[in-house]
């Protein structure tokens, strides 16, 4: 009797040794249905931390130089544009790697005893200055820099190479024009010729800054800056009525020979605050100098936005970015120079005027809200 027991157990055992066909087939579509609902939540896991990891690589850096300028009282940032992304109007509108900036020493001339030797007026919008010239031949003086007279007070715009004539050398300048409004942002200076005792005016050409190559930061693959959507919006059309807004867009040029030279950068001063931002760059060549102006820049009266987006064709339409609540709006005060990040908002899919749209997704982000509005 107990080997009939013992047998009988070990036949129920062997029977449940291993899997029916029919129980490996339901094991296995279980399986493809776990794996069906798990792959797209991993990819969209995956898509939210590149993004939020090229966020922060841009925070970084705007941080990093907000602090550089508070140890050093001036930096900056370069914001590169890729030529892989490129609008139907010819538009470079992404940037997908940045730069801290170098700054060389200023220029005052070789002795304490240096002073402007004449200024003349051209026309409305600038003037000619002599000053004396460089003795080192590492002090270059190039258009883009930058002339302050008597140590305060406005900085006048180099726009041609200087001319080097006996006693001195002579450089042509122009009033910085604001990129918004056309309007020119400080008076010309006094004219005199010859310098007189009466009219000793010190003078410091501050030189245009170069990248600092050994910084340099790529975003992750498939994410860019947007710089349709980044910008401000001028605080004195903030209230207008729809679709009259002004929005100011980094986006920038057209067809330049070597959209890398025009890079939008950001300026930081000593107190931290964004001292001005150059929407094209500071290179001389192919930059207008009409009513724009020569390396037109503005001074922000409002925070800088900037949105990170993931579009790894760079064909996805500029509306669709503004809609995509993965991608992330980072916004650096420019009083403070401080930089947070929020989530792209959804919006009113009934409000058409692309620039009321990105006006509201700003302001929601500059709240730091992020439910659905």
């Amino acid at each position: 009797m107990p080997n009939f027991i013992s047998f009988k157990i070990r036949k129920l055992h062997g029977r449940h040794a291993g899997l029916t066909m029919i129980e490996l087939m339901i094991v296995i579509a279980i399986l493809v249905a776990v794996t069906a609902v798990a792959i797209p939540v991993i990819r969209m896991v995956n898509r939210d931390r590149k993004i939020r990891e090229g966020a922060r690589e841009v925070n970084g850096m705007l941080a990093q130089a907000r602090d550089n300028a508070l140890i050093t009282g001036r930096s900056g940032i370069e914001f590169v544009r890729n030529i892989r992304y490129v609008d139907a109007n010819g538009v470079y509108f992404a940037s997908t790697s940045m730069y801290l900036l170098k700054f060389l020493p200023p220029y005052s001339g070789d002795s304490v005893n240096s002073i402007v030797q004449s200024i003349t007026h051209v026309n409305a919008n600038t003037f000619n200055v002599v000053v004396p010239a460089p003795a080192s031949p590492t002090v270059v003086i190039n258009v883009g820099d930058e002339l302050q007279l008597d140590h305060r007070g406005p900085r006048y715009t180099i726009t041609l190479p200087p001319v080097f004539i006996p006693g001195g050398m002579l450089i042509q300048c122009q009033i910085p024009v604001d990129p918004i409004s056309g309007a020119t942002q400080h008076p010309l200076p006094p004219a005199f010729n010859p310098a007189s005792a009466q009219q000793r005016m010190a003078f410091k050409i501050f030189r245009r800054p170069i990248r600092n190559e050994s910084t340099r930061v790529e975003l992750p693959a498939g994410l860019y800056i947007d710089l349709r959507l980044s910008g401000h919006i001028d605080s004195a059309d903030a209230d207008s009525a729809a679709g009259t807004a002004t929005t100011f867009s980094l986006a920038g040029v057209t067809g330049p020979t070597n959209v890398q030279q025009f890079s939008v950068i950001a300026m930081f001063d000593g107190t931290g605050s964004i001292d001005r931002i150059y929407p094209n760059g500071l290179t001389a060549t192919g930059l207008s100098t009409g009513t724009t102006g020569i390396f037109p820049y503005y001074i922000p009266a409002e925070p800088l936005y900037m949105l990170v987006v993931s579009d790894p064709t760079g064909e996805r339409p500029v509306v669709d970015n503004l809609a995509n609540t993965d991608n992330l709006w980072l916004k650096t005060d420019n009083k403070t120079g401080q930089t947070s990040t929020s989530p792209v908002s959804e919006l009113d899919a009934s409000d058409t005027v692309t620039v009321n749209r990105i006006r509201k997704s700003r302001g929601i982000a500059s709240q730091g809200q992020t439910a659905n509005q």
